[in-house]
């Protein structure tokens, strides 16, 4: 055998020599109880922690005993309710819907001037400021693209004749 096996073939056992030394320290060092099944089994009782159930918390109840259900989000919509003004929050959806449908080529592809909003006065409000900004938006958008079309049309390289 050359000495450049030998070298090699001794690293290797060192190397695994190495990893079982190191598992059975690694193994042996843990503070842990294992039972037989591999579980953390705890050394006593009081190191187990339990629940702090008052006296009307009944853990055998089933869940379609229980009588505290609540919502997980508020009526309005799954996030809450908005918290931008009316106008603005119709006005800021409207654009933002319109200038998309243009650069998509989709007049009032996404248009929707429903909102959440609890009275008819702040829905109505919404709806008047969804419609202005749609506009906008819609002619920005055309801008946008017109100029992007502009640009793309500029930089494309002369076809050879």
């Amino acid at each position: 055998m050359s000495r450049s096996t030998v070298f090699s073939l001794l690293l290797i056992l060192i190397l695994v020599v190495g990893a079982v030394v190191g598992i059975v320290y690694l193994k042996r060092s843990t503070a842990r109880n294992l039972d037989v099944d591999g579980y953390l089994r705890a050394a006593s009782d009081s190191d187990v922690a339990t629940p702090v159930l008052s006296a009307d918390d009944d853990p055998r109840l089933s869940p379609d005993e229980s009588t505290t259900v609540s919502p997980l989000a508020q009526p309005d919509t799954l996030m809450g309710t908005d918290q931008r003004q009316v106008s603005d929050a119709g006005y800021e959806d409207g654009y933002w819907d319109g200038y998309d449908d243009a650069h998509k080529g989709e007049h009032r592809m996404s248009y929707n001037e429903s909102s959440t909003f609890s009275s008819s006065t702040e829905r109505r409000l919404y709806a008047e400021n969804y419609r202005d900004g749609y506009e906008e938006g819609w002619q920005a958008g055309l801008q946008h693209r017109a100029k992007a079309d502009e640009r793309d049309e500029h930089s494309k390289m002369p076809e050879k004749e």
